[in-house]
């Protein structure tokens, strides 16, 4: 009896282990092509004629995440994230059909915030600088396009 049960407890998990599907990387329509480390140093997701189509993730020779950006139909599209060769977040934010859209925010080497844009459609709104020294953001909006943070 033991024996018997034994044998259909391993065939029952045979059976969820085999129709369990692995997570999806990229979507449908796109193959991911290339590998983490240590076989390589990114990988992205392509359709057949080779656009980029998913996520592409890049790593620097040592192993550390260099960075992660959304493609939909060759263009950025989504979110994105930079990192330090350190693994600090250098920035992140969201593009929509290949323009910054929404929250981009930037770092400095040592991981202090260093400046948060707002952009709508590739135009940049508002404007918030960190200083270097510590204390509140500076803040700019309105049409603000040739301005920029200062280290």
């Amino acid at each position: 009896m033991h024996i018997r049960c034994l044998v259909l407890g391993l065939t029952a998990l045979a059976l969820v282990a085999c129709s369990a599907s692995p997570p999806k990387d990229c979507p449908s329509e796109s193959t991911l092509v290339g590998h983490p480390p240590p076989k390589g140093y990114e990988t992205v997701c392509l359709k057949l004629d080779r656009t980029k189509h998913g996520r592409e993730t890049k790593w620097y020779e040592s192993g550390t995440k260099e960075s992660e950006i959304e493609f939909r139909d060759g263009e950025p599209h989504g979110k994105f994230t930079y990192w330090s060769t350190k693994g600090v977040k250098r920035s992140e934010g969201e593009h929509r059909r290949g323009k910054l859209h929404g929250t981009f925010v930037k770092w400095r080497k040592d991981g202090q915030k260093w400046k948060e844009a707002t952009f709508d459609n590739g135009k940049a709104t508002h404007l918030r600088c960190w200083p270097k020294q510590g204390g509140g953001p500076k803040v700019m909006s309105g049409n603000i396009g040739g301005l920029r943070c200062h280290e």
